[in-house]
């Protein structure tokens, strides 16, 4: 056969191209490989760009995909910005929408009905005491009242859009409900007493000893107090109301709100009330809250119950002053050293334990019983080392005692940074560290920081209500901007949150991951930076260290931040830095998975 060159040219261009499509191929899988995240997840943009095709993600937010598979990884900027979409449009109609004005339309508003506005951002703005959603629903709660509603189906039904508040500008709305002249109809009261009874504070329970106090939320109030109730007629009639009337849980209740206190007529009401029950398992709980009673009759009925249930944690615990009144926690001081009061012992812990939970307790309480012992420790190399602990707490501690031992001279240098506003109420920062006052405290009591669970322990996450809470606290303009949610299936980790923000005229949109029942901490702050620098202010929000799956997020002029950042007075995090360490947690947690 004769040879034929062009033929051998050919043959070998093939070749040449299928070896060069092999080896990009093996490229873009060890690239991949590299790049994926734990939730299964190719960190390159093309594969971003195909993943969010197939899951509804509009192309343009794709590509900021691949980043955000650094996440995991400690940002060397702490200010960080999400890849965006922005377009001219206006907010959904939705969110102008009145609330549900009859209890039978609440199932649907709660299950997101295009009717109404969306459930998570009435209950935040609710519960941040926004004045236009607060007249809404007074406006709703009227209208539901007139419909011949009683009371307490409108605590049943309404209740549930302050029972997440925990206090904030519920308490307000409830308290100007209370006192209003002319007064309010009876169901808008009892919901105001449903929302009172999850706020705190000495004005809040001299309400709570009105005679018009519903027996229920008294005790519901008293059983999250962080101080015992004292002994009333009042107390005791409540309580003997609420265990006429309610389950087994509330007995336990309402019965360990009556025992937290020692006092002989707690103590015969209890005995009382625990005769007077047919039920074992009532009369059990009724004994158990005995737990702090001296009286010999009320000690005998709590030993005898504990007897037959050993392992309840009131009788596991140690009866001391600190102990919780719904008997479940010793209370123990988990920041609180070995070495009580021992100043040498103290500081030889400081020096030479290797253990940071350990060292940071040591170290708070050097620098409370004796300050000038912890300043000379700290000026040293130790100093220096422990600035650079990855315990954030010990490192801004440690930086602390070094360069602002006195609590006025680092209140000064926040001020003159300009991330204390006028008169801050800051009396209470720092009793954690009683000898002296860090950044983060003093900044945490004058409200620029949001410490926030990174495990919301439900799905969706409502990215959208940690938006919220974030603008709030910094202020306008960002307060003023609406947010909105689009979740994923829950089960499809290779699908995405699309969070959407409308400032006035623009929509911006970022995608989040779905870490499952862990917020993606990096697109929600990294969206609001974005916005910050839309609207024109200088402020910004930062990530800050943490020990455990408790994020915390900073807000304040960005120079400021900046600064304290590089003096080390404040630690940064990689965002995602929370949620490792509460995965970390759940992997050693007994009867974890291997």
């Amino acid at each position: 056969m004769a040879d034929d060159p062009d033929g051998r040219r050919q043959n070998l261009r093939l070749l040449a191209f299928v070896v060069m499509a092999v080896l990009f191929y093996l490229g873009v899988r060890v690239v991949v490989g590299k790049r994926a995240e734990e939730d299964g997840r190719g960190g390159d943009a093309a594969h971003s760009a195909a993943l969010a095709s197939r899951s509804g993600v509009p192309a343009a937010l794709a590509a900021g995909m691949a980043s955000a598979a650094a996440h995991g990884s400690e940002p060397t900027d702490p200010v960080i910005y999400a890849e965006v979409e922005s377009r001219e449009a206006t907010a959904p109609p939705r969110f102008a929408a009145a609330l549900p004005n009859r209890v039978e339309d609440l199932a649907a508003f709660y299950d997101d009905d295009a009717r109404f506005p969306p459930p998570a951002h009435v209950m935040d703005l609710i519960c941040l005491g926004d004045a236009d959603m607060q007249h809404r629903f007074d406006v709703a709660l009227r209208a539901a009242s007139e419909a011949s509603t009683t009371p307490s189906q409108l605590v049943e039904a309404y209740g549930r859009m302050v029972e997440s508040c925990d206090g904030g500008g519920t308490c307000e709305w409830a308290k100007r409900c209370l006192d209003a002249k002319p007064p309010v109809g009876a169901g808008t009261v009892a919901v105001a007493w449903h929302a009172l009874a999850r706020c705190e504070g000495e004005d809040i329970s001299s309400r709570f000893e009105r005679r018009d106090a519903p027996s229920v939320q008294l005790v519901e109030f008293w059983s999250r107090a962080s101080e015992p109730a004292p002994y009333s007629a009042r107390l005791e009639r409540a309580v003997e109301n609420v265990i006429g009337t309610g389950t087994v849980e509330d007995v336990r209740r309402a019965a360990f709100v009556l025992g937290a206190t020692d006092h002989p007529r707690a103590a015969a009401a209890l005995l009382d009330l625990q005769s007077e029950t047919d039920d074992p398992e009532r009369a059990r709980e009724i004994a158990l809250a005995m737990y702090r009673q001296s009286d010999p009759r009320a000690r005998a009925a709590f030993a005898r119950a504990c007897e037959r249930r050993p392992n309840d944690p009131v009788c596991r615990a140690p009866r001391g002053p600190t102990q919780a009144a719904a008997g479940v926690d010793a209370g123990s001081d988990s920041q609180g050293s070995t070495h009580r009061g021992d100043p040498t012992a103290l500081r030889r812990c400081v020096e030479t334990e290797t253990r940071a939970a350990e060292q940071y307790a040591c170290l708070v309480e050097l620098s409370t019983v004796e300050r000038e012992a912890a300043e000379e420790t700290m000026g040293g190399p130790l100093g220096l080392s422990l600035s650079s602990s990855p315990h954030a707490h010990l490192a801004e501690l440690a930086v602390t005692v070094r360069r602002y031992p006195e609590r006025e001279s680092l209140l000064r240098r926040l001020g003159d940074l300009g991330l204390l506003r006028t008169a801050e109420p800051l009396e209470a920062a720092g009793t954690e560290t009683p000898g002296v006052l860090t950044a983060r405290q003093a900044l945490r009591a004058a409200h620029r920081i949001l410490e926030f669970d990174a495990e919301t322990d439900e799905y969706p996450n409502h990215h959208d209500s940690l938006l919220r809470r974030l603008a709030a606290i910094a202020g306008p303009p960002l307060a003023a901007v609406l947010f909105a949610e689009e979740a994923p299936a829950q089960d499809d980790r290779r699908a995405y949150y699309r969070l959407s923000a409308y400032p006035p005229g623009k929509e911006v949109s970022a995608t989040a991951r779905n870490l499952g029942d862990y917020y993606d901490v990096a697109a929600v702050v990294g969206l609001l930076n974005v916005l910050a620098r839309q609207l024109g202010t200088d402020l910004r929000f930062v990530v800050l260290g943490t020990t455990d799956q408790i994020a915390s997020v900073v807000v304040g002029p960005e120079a400021a931040l900046r600064t304290l950042v590089s003096e080390g007075l404040l630690t940064t995090a990689a965002p995602d830095q929370a949620m490792a360490n509460g995965r970390a947690a759940e992997a050693q947690a007994p009867g974890a998975m291997p």
